[in-house]
């Protein structure tokens, strides 16, 4: 399904996020394999122009839309994917300091990506490393009792990220640092994270993607189709 990101990954890595995704101009377009889907061609437009994103996804709406076979590729990445939304009036695009934030328009502000951790202190280390620790963090801040196993996934050794010291910080800040400060990367949401009475404690529903992991970057959508249920759209 990924098949137009895996054909053209090799290299990403040694690249470091755009400074300014509304300046960013898209990178070679179309791909040799067409994206099968909306959100595989939003990725793809990123990946290839090295614009790190976060993608809030409430649903699989955006895997069930087809791509357009032509899109206007002389304009900046933002205008395009803003472009490629306007048939989804669910979702929006926009800058987010150096993110390009994929996001409901009417995003609900009581999801664990809202919550706020009182301290997040760690030295540099490996981005997923990074991204295993914030669940960690934030699994201990929601019950210091529960002992908390993470999900590791494994990265570029070179790619790292920090050191960090916030505080009263927002997990979605803090995905947002992770990838503005990496190689090339996404954050993106694999299953529900609206936080509800009877989800007390969160689940892992974010996944890191480094664009020049091809594996990685193959289970995107598997686990988005699996982890929320079909729109029927």
């Amino acid at each position: 399904m990924l098949a137009a990101l895996s054909a053209t990954c090799s290299g990403q890595g040694t690249k470091h996020c755009a400074d300014d995704p509304s300046a960013a101009k898209l990178g070679p377009w179309p791909p040799s394999t067409p994206p099968s889907n909306l959100l595989l061609g939003i990725i793809e437009l990123g990946r290839s122009s090295n614009v790190c994103m976060g993608i809030e996804l409430v649903d699989t709406s955006l895997i069930e839309r087809g791509m357009p076979k032509a899109i206007e590729s002389s304009g900046a990445v933002e205008w395009a994917i803003q472009s490629l939304l306007s048939d989804v009036p669910e979702y929006c695009a926009e800058k987010r300091g150096r993110i390009l934030s994929v996001r409901p328009c009417n995003r609900s502000h009581d999801t664990w990506l809202d919550f706020k951790l009182r301290r997040f202190s760690l030295p540099t280390r490996q981005l997923q490393l990074m991204s295993n620790d914030l669940y960690s963090w934030l699994s201990a801040e929601v019950d210091p009792k529960k002992p908390t196993f993470g999900h590791f996934r494994y990265g570029d050794p070179l790619n790292t990220v920090g050191p960090y010291d916030e505080s009263n910080i927002s997990v979605r800040r803090l995905l947002d640092k992770f990838v503005s400060d990496s190689r090339g990367a996404m954050w993106i949401t694999v299953r529900p994270y609206e936080r509800r009475p009877n989800n007390a404690e969160p689940d892992r529903f974010w996944l890191i993607a480094e664009y020049d992991n091809e594996p990685l970057m193959l289970s995107v959508a598997p686990q988005i189709q699996t982890g929320f249920p079909k729109t029927g759209k």
